[in-house]
């Protein structure tokens, strides 16, 4: 074939028949599976075929710590409540303990706190308020 004939075959066709605007992925994900999503088929599919397990939402908890004193400071007394009386909003990770030479009694806390359960509790007390 000479060159003269490749570049008539290629050159052939009328470009004002092509499309220049360029699709969205959204027309192309329409026209391609006429309207159905494809990843939530597939993710459907998994989940029945035990492929892909189910996401669980995560808990929305902040790793905190503290150092009491719960004998000498009633504040230290009042947060130590606090945290042994709320098992949903705090959740205690480790705790250690030691006696001083004075006869004091010092506890180190590290927790996570469960801000949504935080949340829910200042919105209660809120509308406590407004009633």
């Amino acid at each position: 074939m000479r060159n003269k004939d490749r570049e008539d075959f290629m050159l052939k066709g009328t470009l004002s028949e092509l499309d220049w605007e360029p699709k969205t992925e959204e027309q192309i994900r329409v026209e391609l599976f006429k309207g159905t999503d494809p990843d939530k088929m597939m993710d459907a599919y998994e989940e029945q075929m035990g492929i892909k397990p189910k996401t669980v939402a995560k808990q929305n908890l902040v790793y905190k710590f503290v150092y009491l004193s719960p004998c000498s400071n009633d504040e230290d007394g009042a947060l130590l409540q606090k945290f042994y009386n709320n098992p949903d909003q705090y959740i205690v990770l480790n705790r250690a303990d030691y006696w001083t030479p004075k006869g004091e009694i010092k506890i180190f806390i590290e927790y996570h706190e469960d801000l949504d359960v935080r949340k829910k509790k200042e919105q209660q007390a809120q509308q406590a308020e407004e009633e």
